[in-house]
């Protein structure tokens, strides 16, 4: 069923303004995940639309805030965002094509909040990337040397 992008925002607090319906709708219509602010300006900005980078900026934050969308640092120094689904998941990146995998480890999860506790920490949010190469790059990928063997 499809969503229906105002009374969602109305559902957060938020008004549905013409920026917030189309950069929550193009995050509702893409099939890659993973953006970042420049990538949803320049989209947003193919619609003809007078909507600012600045203007994106904050509408993006305003999503992170009301828990629409979770923003974090993959493979560069950018800050990419994608929909929030309530899950918790890590990424592993392809360090040739910059493909990305999402994947959950129960085992993994209840780990790290073991960490936290053992060095005092309540843990309340993590970003874990394995970096590495899919499959597609494998055959072209530098071999790994000494620890990175693994």
């Amino acid at each position: 069923m499809p969503i229906d992008v105002a009374e969602e925002l109305r559902r957060v607090g938020l008004r549905a303004t013409v920026p917030r319906m189309k950069v929550l709708s193009f995050f509702l219509d893409e099939q890659q995940r993973h953006f970042t602010a420049e990538d949803v300006c320049r989209q947003v900005a193919d619609e003809k639309l007078n909507i600012s980078f600045g203007s994106i900026y904050r509408v993006l934050q305003q999503f992170v805030d009301a828990k629409i969308l979770r923003s974090g640092t993959l493979h560069s120094t950018k800050i990419v965002y994608e929909l929030n689904n309530g899950q918790d998941h890590d990424h592993a990146i392809c360090m040739s094509c910059g493909k990305i995998e999402e994947f959950y480890d129960p085992v993994f999860d209840a780990r790290q909040k073991e960490i936290g506790e053992s060095v005092g920490f309540l843990v309340v949010g993590r970003q874990l990337v394995l970096q590495g190469y899919c499959v597609k790059c494998r055959a072209t990928a530098p071999r790994p040397t000494g620890d990175a063997e693994g």
